[in-house]
C-alpha cells in the first residue's frame, strides 16, 4: 500500500525553513582558546555581521565541526561586549565606561601623583578595550553600523576625559599596532595629535617612541593644514 503523508505532515515546515522564517531562531559560536559558548538570535546577528551572515549561510556541517575554531582568536570578553553593544546599543557602552571610572577601592593611598598615575592607566585601559571592540567588529565580524557606532561613543569619551599628552602618547602606539592604514581610528588619532601636539619638534616626538608610520603621516596632514 502506497503511504499517503497526512495534511499535518505535508505543511510542516523543515528544518531550513523553520530557521529562515523563525525569528527566535539561534546558533551557538565558540569565542576564544577557552571555546565560551555564545548563542546569538540569527535575524540580528546575520543581519548586522557580513561575517556571521556569510557562515551561517555555508553548510550546518561547517557550524558543528568547525564552530570552537571559528573565533578562536578572539578575546570572549570582547566578544561578550560587542553582542551587548549590538543588543544595547550606547545605553551598555556608556554603562561599560562608567564602571570602568574613578579609583579602585583597594587603592590605599593619599598620594596625589600615584592616584592620577591610577586614573591614567585605567583611562588607557578603557580606550585600549574600546580600541579591541572596534577592530572586531569593524575589521573581523564586518559590521559597519555597530562599528561607527563605537567610533561615536569612544571620540565623546576623549572629550569627556579632556585628553592629555601623557595619555596620547600611552594611547597611539596601542591604535597603530591594532588598526591598518586607512582605519577610522588612525584618522581619529592622527587628528586628535594634530589637535594636541603641534607645538612639539619631530624629533621629540619620535623620542617619545611613537611608530614612525605615525610621524609620516602626521607630516603630511600637517602639509595639508599650512596649504
Amino acid at each position: 500500500m502506497k503511504y499517503v503523508p497526512s495534511r499535518i505532515e505535508t505543511e510542516r515546515p523543515t528544518n531550513r525553513m523553520h530557521r529562515r522564517d523563525d525569528p527566535n531562531a539561534t546558533f551557538d559560536i565558540c569565542v576564544g582558546k577557552s571555546q565560551r559558548l555564545f548563542t546569538l538570535n540569527e535575524k540580528i546577528f546575520t543581519q548586522r555581521s557580513l561575517f556571521l551572515r556569510n557562515a551561517r549561510e555555508q553548510a550546518k556541517r561547517w557550524w558543528r565541526r568547525n564552530k570552537a575554531k571559528m573565533l578562536a582568536e578572539e578575546d570572549p570578553e570582547v566578544f561578550s561586549a560587542y553582542v551587548s553593544t549590538v543588543c544595547f546599543g550606547v545605553d551598555f557602552l556608556k554603562k561599560r565606561i562608567a564602571s570602568d571610572a574613578g579609583v579602585d577601592s583597594g587603592l590605599m593611598t593619599d598620594d596625589e601623583d600615584k592616584v592620577e598615575q591610577h586614573l591614567d592607566a585605567k583611562k588607557a585601559k578603557t580606550v585600549r578595550f574600546m580600541v579591541d571592540l572596534y577592530v572586531l567588529a569593524a575589521d573581523k565580524l564586518l559590521d559597519p553600523v555597530t562599528a561607527n557606532l563605537i567610533i561615536d561613543v569612544l571620540t565623546g569619551y576623549l572629550k569627556d576625559i579632556e585628553l592629555d599628552v601623557k595619555l596620547l602618547f600611552a594611547i597611539i602606539p596601542y591604535f597603530y599596532a591594532s588598526t591598518q592604514s586607512g582605519s577610522l581610528l588612525r584618522i581619529l588619532t592622527l587628528n586628535l595629535f594634530i589637535n594636541e601636539m603641534c607645538g612639539l619638534w619631530a624629533e621629540d616626538v619620535q623620542a617619545r617612541g611613537l611608530p614612525y608610520e605615525f610621524l609620516q603621516e602626521f607630516a603630511v596632514e600637517i602639509c595639508h593644514l599650512q596649504f
